[in-house]
Formats: C-alpha cells, structure tokens, sequence
C-alpha cells in the first residue's frame, strides 16, 4: 500500500455513503468522529470521506483547511489498517468527521486517527472472530 492519498483512497459513492450511516458504527476520540462500514471481500478496499460541518467553520478556506490536516494525518497512517485488511480480507469505507469547535494541530489530528485506527482493528477481529 502506497503512501498517497489519490483518488482510489476516495470515496465518492452515495450508496456506499448511505450505507455507511445505514449500519451505525462509529468511534469517537476528539476531535474526530469515524463512522464505519466493514464488509468481507476477497479483493480488500480502503476508502475515506472526510468532513469539517459548515455550522463550526463558516469560512471555506477552514474547512478546506481541516480536510486536509484530516487527509494527511490518513495518508500518513493508513499503512497498518490496509495491511491488517488485506490480511483479513476485509472491505472498509470510513467517513471522518472534524468535531471540535476551534483547529487543532496536525499531530493531535494524527494522534486521534491513529487510536480510531487500532478501534476499528479491533472492532473488525472481534466482528471476523464472532462470523468464523
């Protein structure tokens, strides 16, 4: 898995959106908010869609700005979940949501994807243990 964030990374699809917010799981570690949908595949996708609410951030350019501290703080760690779904063979799409009120630094950003990372590894084997 490469260290990019391209379009194959994005998730674009409103069925897949939708199903998504249809199957309620989602983490919580400040200041992000991830809502999960995991599906068993035999060829493995990651896929994101971040977020930052108009009603926090009335200027674009911030918004615009949380997004991208959220997609590289991804880019930056997505290495070890894509591993441990190829080697589950395992489907994700993740829908990142920015919940605090003022901007944080990328690396408190960083810090919170990566524990919501490790929760949805956990989440996925006890989810694989319980089906097997």
């Amino acid at each position: 898995m490469q260290l990019e964030f391209g379009k194959e990374n994005k998730l674009k699809s409103k069925r897949a959106i939708e199903n998504i917010f249809a199957n309620k799981k989602s983490f919580r570690n400040y200041p992000i908010t991830v809502h999960v949908n995991f599906f068993v595949t035999m060829q493995p996708e990651l896929k994101f869609v971040t977020s930052a609410p108009k009603r926090l951030f009335k200027h674009a350019h911030d918004r615009n700005r949380i997004k991208r501290l959220m997609r590289e703080a991804i880019r930056k760690n997505k290495v070890t979940l894509g591993q441990f779904l190829e080697k589950n063979k395992v489907g994700l799409h993740v829908f990142a949501v920015y919940n605090a009120e003022k901007e944080v630094t990328l690396e408190n950003i960083e810090i919170s994807i990566k524990y919501l990372f490790k929760k949805i590894e956990n989440e996925i084997s006890t989810e694989t243990s319980i089906k097997n």
